[in-house]
């Protein structure tokens, strides 16, 4: 991290993770959640655990894991751009910020991206276990969910992953009991209802504090909520035309921007997804190849700090949060262009 100016640096590599590690430890404090209360004791405990190579070679594996399922799931043809894009996600602000740190988010997104590729498997109670795993990690997973329904139109299908994923959730957030999930909820509660907020939280909350800007929240939840129905619409109807890369960007900018609690190292998820989308083009028109463009320098500027906005110093930019929300509109407009182009091409337009 030396590199990023004005980052607040750990003073010890590892320091979320060393954080998480020692309340886990005090019986009175609940880390995350139940199952986390349950696991990351062990890990204190532990000789192999508690250090900062642990928590990193787990991230490292995770990643090109991830990579690999995405590149597969994704059926991904322009697969050299896609690596090069892997170069740049290296060195970038989130993954470095994320390692540092010894957070796992990528660990989460992981076990989510596996559950969708099983998901595409046929399969229902691994992908819910794994999908459940995630979340208990991480609460903003659970926003991926309509990612693990393979197709809307088979409904006998779509309910039995809804009931493995909610009997999956209910089970590892009471494997404590009631008292502790109840104790866990007034926690969590309490820590998202934040009234003060800085630069690197880069969620819609964070922004409606720092700038008061606060009829842009339902706006932009109603953004949210139309373009994923969207999605699951064209699903239901199947007329997707292998939307997965498209959804599941809009899918993980939702991640970065509704939970009230966003930091930058969470950053660290999109360069799972939007290489997706920017990678799949093969040949653009000038309005196409504009949004491709916008969207390019959008994602761009998520991967690297704040202050690295060298000739264009402007405060309200310095927040990612407008970034992520023009991402959202650009994606989801590239979709429909690309919808177009291939109902052109197989003669339903």
């Amino acid at each position: 991290m030396s590199y990023f100016e004005g980052v607040p640096k750990a003073k010890n590599l590892g320091l979320d993770f060393f954080a998480t590690l020692k309340m886990s430890l005090n019986e009175y404090m609940i880390p995350y959640s139940p199952l986390g209360k349950l696991l990351f004791p062990i890990v204190a405990k532990s000789d192999w655990g508690n250090n900062f190579y642990f928590i990193t070679l787990l991230t490292l594996v995770a990643t090109a894991v991830s990579f690999g399922l995405v590149v597969v799931v994704a059926k991904l043809e322009n697969k050299w751009l896609f690596f090069s894009l892997l170069i740049l996600y290296a060195t970038s602000y989130g993954f470095l910020f994320e390692i540092e740190r010894g957070q796992w988010n990528i660990l989460a997104i992981s076990l989510v991206i596996a559950a969708i590729f099983l998901s595409r498997k046929g399969m229902i109670i691994l992908p819910a276990i794994l999908f459940g795993l995630a979340v208990s990690l991480k609460l903003y997973p659970i926003l991926f969910a309509p990612a693990l329904i393979k197709d809307y139109s088979k409904i006998k299908d779509a309910l039995k992953m809804v009931l493995a994923v909610c009997v999956t959730n209910v089970i590892l957030f009471l494997i404590l009991g009631l008292s502790i999930f109840k104790w866990y909820y007034r926690i969590m509660t309490k820590y998202s209802d934040i009234k003060t907020s800085w630069i690197g939280n880069h969620s819609l909350t964070s922004f409606n504090i720092m700038y008061g800007y606060t009829w842009i929240k339902p706006i932009v939840i109603i953004l949210f909520m139309v373009i994923i129905a969207y999605f699951v619409f064209r699903n239901f109807k199947n007329q997707l035309h292998n939307s997965l890369p498209h959804f599941l960007s809009i899918l993980a900018l939702t991640s970065c921007v509704l939970p009230s609690v966003s930091h930058d190292y969470k950053l660290s998820i999109l360069g799972f997804f939007i290489p997706l989308v920017i990678c799949r083009h093969k040949e653009v028109n000038v309005f196409s190849g504009v949004v491709l463009l916008i969207t390019t320098f959008a994602y761009f500027s998520t991967l690297y700090s704040y202050v690295n906005f060298y000739y264009f110093n402007v405060y309200i930019l310095e927040s990612k949060f407008l970034m992520l929300l023009s991402l959202v509109i650009f994606i989801f407009v590239d979709y429909l262009l690309w919808i177009k182009e291939v109902d052109k091409k197989t003669g339903l337009g």
